[in-house]
């Protein structure tokens, strides 16, 4: 996945088996990751990758504020 330099992305499911194999993947080519969470997700599988990504906290339920973070991405 060498074409992920500078490149960002906008990540949900970051903390689940499959999502935290592809957010290592991503991350070795030096990308800029922005990852989704719950309140409650348990991150023991991300815990070594917490300063490589940003984590933007919301309930996928929260409109209001799934709506906020995605305007702010685009400025």
């Amino acid at each position: 996945m060498s074409s992920a330099k500078s490149k960002t992305y906008l990540m949900t499911g970051a903390t689940g088996y499959l999502g935290s194999a592809l957010l290592r993947i991503i991350l070795k080519d030096n990308a800029n990751v922005f990852c989704l969470r719950r309140k409650t997700s348990n991150l023991w599988r991300v815990n070594d990758l917490e300063a490589k990504i940003a984590w933007l906290d919301v309930e996928l339920v929260d409109f209001d504020r799934s709506e906020e973070h995605t305007s702010e991405l685009q400025s």
